[in-house]
């Protein structure tokens, strides 16, 4: 068996507007129908579902971006993220279920 990439992941959330206006408004992410759940699509193929829940178990995700840093810090910043930890190659910010989300630089 050779895996080659990752087609979806399930994300635990409490409020799924909430997640979702998240990821759509900082991230840019379309909102997308995926097997009858509401999710995010980044790039061409992976898929971030998310299942509303009452309680969530902290998850991590890695994000990588071409954007400059300085222009990635100001849209955060304008949207109200609060940067957790910054190192001139990534940067962390939490989501409103304390995802904690990694955004590398290429």
């Amino acid at each position: 068996m050779n895996i080659r990439e990752i087609n979806y992941l399930e994300l635990n959330v409490v409020n799924l507007e909430t997640a979702l206006r998240f990821y759509h408004e900082v991230f840019d992410l379309p909102i997308i129908d995926y097997g009858g759940k509401k999710a995010i699509k980044i790039g061409n193929k992976q898929i971030i579902a998310f299942n509303q829940t009452t309680k969530t178990i902290p998850t991590k995700i890695g994000m990588v971006t071409k954007d400059k840093y300085e222009n990635v810090t100001s849209h955060l910043a304008n949207y109200g993220v609060e940067i957790i930890s910054l190192t001139d190659e990534k940067i962390v910010v939490m989501d409103y279920d304390e995802n904690m989300i990694t955004i590398e630089f290429i």
